[in-house]
């Protein structure tokens, strides 16, 4: 398996997070954040407005695929925008590049466009856990297992009922935003380059390879390549995505995330978040269950008496916190609990409460 840092600017995804901000009217510093490596809020205004001044944000197409809503991000707690535009990308795009082309064409070249069976195994505030499936599954049935507001769901039951179409209009909304964007966006990035070397030289070694490898939270039989991608205006999080065409992982580091192991001061947001995890005696149980063994979602709810549904959401907020492991076996994804990262979170807390 390799791993491997890229040195180029998520170009179509960066442009969609630009888009959705324009249309929405959102205060720009909620696409940067207080880094040395952050872009001035002023000169964000600026990028959006030469790069997304000639669309209109009222158009219906427009609204269509930007209109935001606000969904409960499972890392943060928080709420945050999501919009038809990034479940769609962000469900569907693995590759990290400037090259608008290329980004298109995997878009458009997805099973999902061949009208291939699939469905959804987990969800984010901004993607969908998209896996291919042996036999039909309704699509109506499968976005139920959404978390989202009803209005989005029927959005994406559009989008996923029309794919090609939809895509192609999208591309066409986005990449004239790209191409006025990298020019942008270019000197900027290069000042950032101190982060990218930071980044590598942690990467080049074991130890932060396979720091890298717990925090991804994912067991895969000969993964191919792990992706690490900075992002310029998602600095509020990470997330990883599993391209199952490819065998391919792709991790997207917010370039205000130092890269890993540096000292714990305090407790963090995500600690916060994992302990309330934990406070679910369902949770607690799931995550006994899977101890020692993997078990698919079917089978914890057969064994624990469980709603499908309550199960399904427990595994998404669970694999979130890197408390369980998805395991992948050609197309069937399966689950079971992540001891080390469990016994690490306990020890870690341990220590922080007693201050050593």
């Amino acid at each position: 398996m390799k791993l491997t840092l890229n040195s180029q600017i998520s170009l179509l995804m960066e442009a969609a997070d630009l888009v959705c901000a324009y249309v929405n009217r959102s205060d720009v510093t909620t696409l940067i954040a207080a880094s040395p490596y952050g872009i001035p809020a002023d000169e964000v205004g600026r990028m959006m407005e030469q790069a997304c001044g000639h669309l209109d944000r009222t158009s219906e197409r427009m609204r269509f695929y930007f209109q935001g809503y606000p969904v409960s991000d499972p890392q943060s707690r928080q709420e945050r925008l999501t919009c038809v535009a990034f479940m769609l990308i962000y469900s569907i795009l693995s590759s990290c590049s400037a090259d608008l082309e290329s980004t298109r064409a995997e878009l458009m070249n997805h099973p999902v466009g061949r009208g291939e069976p699939f469905e959804i195994v987990n969800h984010s505030w901004s993607s969908i856990g998209i896996r291919m499936s042996e036999t039909y599954r309704p699509l109506s049935k499968e976005l139920k297992k959404l978390d989202v507001p009803e209005d989005l769901r029927l959005q994406l039951a559009e989008v996923f009922s029309n794919y090609t179409a939809h895509v192609t209009q999208l591309c066409q909304l986005l990449i004239p935003v790209g191409e006025k964007l990298l020019p942008l966006l270019a000197p900027w990035w290069d000042k950032m380059r101190p982060r990218l070397e930071q980044w590598q030289s942690v990467l080049n070694t074991e130890k932060g390879r396979h720091e890298l490898l717990r925090r991804i939270n994912i067991a895969l039989e000969d993964l191919d390549t792990v992706y690490v991608s900075l992002r310029v205006f998602r600095p509020f999080c990470t997330e990883g995505m599993y391209n199952v065409l490819s065998n391919n992982f792709f991790y997207s580091v917010g370039l205000d995330i130092a890269p890993f192991g540096e000292e714990k001061e305090s407790l963090t947001r995500e600690d916060m978040v994992t302990l309330r995890i934990l406070s679910s005696a369902d949770r607690i149980e799931i995550l006994r269950a899977m101890s020692g063994r993997v078990m698919t979602p079917k089978e914890l709810a057969q064994e624990l008496n469980m709603n499908p549904g309550t199960v399904f959401r427990s595994l998404n907020s669970l694999f979130n916190e890197h408390l369980v492991d998805m395991v992948v076996d050609g197309i069937h994804r399966s689950y079971t609990t992540n001891k080390e990262n469990l016994r690490q979170f306990v020890q870690d807390l341990l220590g922080y409460i007693l201050k050593e």
